[in-house]
């Protein structure tokens, strides 16, 4: 990971009658630009999704969400 470059990623909550959802957008903290491809998921659990060409994701909000839960943002150039 490059230490001088962070990921600055707006969150937003999204709730729904159905299913429950963290939309957010993953930006360049330098550029400002959405970096794409970001692998975006929980601690401890398999699944989870990528962000778009607009650096936006759409992640699954666990049943019960605990204090010690961390969301996890990963990409091969950061």
């Amino acid at each position: 990971m490059k230490p001088f470059i962070t990921l600055l990623v707006l969150l937003s909550f999204c709730f729904n009658t159905t299913a429950q959802h963290l939309k957010g957008k993953v930006l360049d903290a330098e550029t400002n630009l959405p970096i794409e491809n970001v692998n975006v998921y929980w601690s401890n659990q398999d699944d989870g999704t990528f962000t778009d060409d607009h650096g936006e994701f759409d992640l699954k909000l666990r049943k019960r969400i605990r204090q010690d839960d961390l969301i996890y943002f990963t990409h091969v150039s950061y």
